[in-house]
């Protein structure tokens, strides 16, 4: 997640709402659909992305493929609508993740 943020550059509430269909690996770009940003309440607020030129393709650098192939086969949930990125007990991501 850190490694889409710094080179993808991705908005922080993007990656939380990624599925495994908006990733593609062997071409290494991530359709930018929606965003999922987390609530004071600690719930995702799925949606647009902030503006039209928020939906997009983002295309990642070479040196990341073994790392996101990695993260999709070990860690992304398995259909193409599952999470990429999952939090504690397979469920949605939370910020506070990171402090942990």
């Amino acid at each position: 997640m850190v490694y889409l943020g710094v080179y993808g550059p991705l908005r922080p509430e993007e990656p939380a709402g990624f599925r495994r269909r908006d990733i593609d690996v062997d071409g290494l770009k991530i359709k930018v659909r929606i965003a999922e940003p987390e609530r004071t309440n600690g719930r995702r607020a799925p949606g647009e992305t902030e503006s039209e030129a928020g939906t997009r393709t983002v295309h990642l650098p070479e040196f990341l493929r073994p790392e996101l192939s990695l993260h999709t086969e070990l860690y992304a949930g398995n259909g193409p609508d599952s999470l990429v990125f999952l939090g504690e007990k397979d469920a949605a991501f939370r910020r506070s993740a990171f402090g942990r």
